[in-house]
Order: C-alpha cells, then structure tokens, then sequence
C-alpha cells in the first residue's frame, strides 16, 4: 500500500512540485482529468471493456484474473515511464474511485523504490470536492457589459495589478457569441471544463476577492454548473458602460483579422435574429472591408439580447462603471478598486 492517500485539498499544492498520474483508461481521461495530470493507462480502453464483461458473467476474481494477465507484460514499462516523467519527485496516482487500479500501481512503483502517494476517493472524490470549491470559494464580483465593452480586457488588467481573476471565457476557448470561436483552439468536453475551473479556483485565496465576467449559463457549446450561474447572479454587480464607438473598435480590433468567411459563417448564425436586411448589409459592409459597419450592425442585436439577459440575471442594474473614450484600461482598474474600496461591499484581498 501506499504510504498516504492525498484529500483533494492537498492537491493543487502537491501538483506544483510533484507528478500526477492518471491510470484509468485512455477513453476515461479523454472525457475528463484533473488538469496537468498524465495519462499512464492501467488497462486500455478494450481490456477495460472486457474486464466489466468478466466482472459481471464471471465474478470479481474473475475480473481481476483478466486484468493481471493484461498488466503483468507491462509493468516493466509502467516502472521505466513513471521514473522518466517524475525525475526523481513525488508522484501522485488516482483512479475513478481511489482503489484497485491506483493501489496497485502505487504497490508496483513503491517497489521500484519511487515516492509514491494516491489521491483519496479518486477522481470521482475530485469532482464532488471541485463542486464545494465553485460554491463557497472567495467573495466573487461579477463584471458585466454589453458586447465589446472590454470587460475581457478589464479582467487581464486587474490581473495585471494583483487582483484573483476566473476567467471562464479562457477556460472554454470561447469568447460567448456566435463570434466567439473565431482564431480559438477547439472547446474542450464539459467535463473537462468543469475540472479547469475547479483547479483554477483552488489555486486562489479561499477568502479573497475573485473578478469574473456575467455569463449566462453557456458558453459556446458548454453549459456552466449551476453553483456557478447561481453565484454569477447573486454576487457583487459591476455595470460596464462603454460609448459605442469605442465597442465598435474594440470588435474590429479583436475579430477584423479574421477570415471573411468566417466572419461571414458567424453572421450567418445570427441571421434570423438581425433578419435578411441586416445580414445582407453587414455581408456587403464585410466584402468592401468596412468592419466598423458589419460590427455595427452585430451591435444591433447583441445591445437587444443584453438589455433582455440583463434584467433577468440583475434587474437592479448593478454598480455603474463608465469607461471615457480616452481612458487607459489601468485608470479605468484604479478607479473600479477605489470605488470597491469606499463602499466596502467586498472584502479587500490580503
């Protein structure tokens, strides 16, 4: 046996210096893993199969007369993989549940003489504990704005000045709007995009302040947990209001290096909602490379959208924050903590 079983609390320390490997099968870690964990199969994906075929026609003894036929040949291998990619830490193993497979490799790789731990209930116990996190973790303040206000752009700069920023839209490669995919790397599995959040947040202070931008309850095609929307609605509300000329060049400046097709494919998804005036307009502003148009136009119905999603998720508006036409980000991050500061609505960070 090991020497200790890990709670999930300890884990995002112990990842800073140490090796997590996952050893269940390739098809499970792909659904979903704790970030920056390895994957080191004990079983592949079709002996995992056959196994939970022999467990129920045959009995557990059975199933784990199968499995030992299977990993006997490669235990060499796990040995000489697991002390390459350690280089002499501490390395961490989970499973699903924390039992058979993660035990038995931590037995193999003790014996090879390296420092091996098991992380307590597995990956299913890091799911329920990455659930209470995202619930009770920090004193959120929510920023929220119509499209191209530069919330995104606030978020890095408070960042940049110390502050615990959760930056959902990072973790899902999407920016939220039929926009929002462009010149990003594919989403990832909801799965997996729970379990980036949950690592992110137990990475921040437990009680201080954490920024992050209102959201409704998807983001490109991931769906947000609840406990998330819940709090997203019922946290500290910041109301960023930026002149209109200043979001037209803000969404130039982020989608105009795009393709034309595919800024045009993006057009195309909102069609029946800006109708065919519109879409017809913005394709032919988009062709003549006038992007201030075609941005102005996208404006038309996301300030509609906004002005509906905002009076269910904050019918009180929120605190006002007006972004001047020439104002630097780092004024604009200056004055907003300053405004924190004086109503004392929100704990200061230590």
């Amino acid at each position: 046996m090991p020497k200790r079983d890990i709670s999930p609390k300890k884990l995002h320390g112990l990842m800073q210096t140490g090796l997590c490997l996952d050893v269940r099968s390739p098809a499970e870690y792909r659904e979903g893993h704790i970030p920056g964990a390895v994957s080191m199969p004990l079983l592949s994906d079709t002996e995992r199969a056959q196994t939970g075929i022999t467990y129920k026609q045959k009995g557990r003894d059975a199933a784990v007369q199968q499995a030992l036929i299977w990993v006997g040949p490669k235990m060499s291998g796990f040995v000489d993989q697991a002390r390459r990619l350690s280089a002499g830490r501490p390395i961490l193993l989970y499973c699903w549940r924390g039992g058979m497979r993660s035990h038995s490799m931590a037995w193999l790789l003790e014996q090879a003489g390296l420092e091996v731990s098991v992380l307590e209930g597995g990956y299913r116990n890091w799911r329920r504990y990455i659930y209470e996190v995202m619930a009770n973790w920090g004193q959120w303040v929510v920023i929220g704005g119509p499209t191209g206000s530069g919330k995104t752009k606030l978020l890095h700069a408070l960042k940049k000045a110390g502050e615990q920023v959760l930056d959902l839209e990072a973790l899902a490669n999407h920016r939220g709007s039929a926009f929002g995919a462009l010149g990003l790397p594919p989403q990832p599995g909801n799965e997996q995009f729970i379990s980036d959040i949950g690592m992110m947040m137990c990475g921040m202070k437990q009680r201080g302040r954490i920024w992050v931008e209102d959201e409704s309850n998807m983001i490109g095609s991931l769906h947000l947990p609840e406990v998330i929307v819940g709090r997203l609605s019922s946290s500290p509300f910041v109301h960023l209001k930026t002149h209109s000329e200043q979001r037209i060049r803000e969404l130039v400046h982020e989608y105009g290096q795009q393709a034309r097709a595919e800024l045009e494919g993006a057009f195309r998804k909102i069609a029946r909602k800006i109708g065919g005036q519109y879409l017809n307009l913005a394709l032919e502003a988009l062709n003549a490379g006038r992007l201030d148009e075609a941005a102005a136009i996208a404006l038309r119905y996301y300030d509609k959208a906004y002005a509906q999603s905002l009076s269910i998720r904050h019918p009180k508006g929120g605190m006002p924050l007006s972004w001047g036409a020439n104002e630097e980000v780092d004024q604009v991050v200056n004055r907003l903590l300053g405004i924190i500061k004086t109503k004392q609505i929100i704990p200061i960070n230590k």
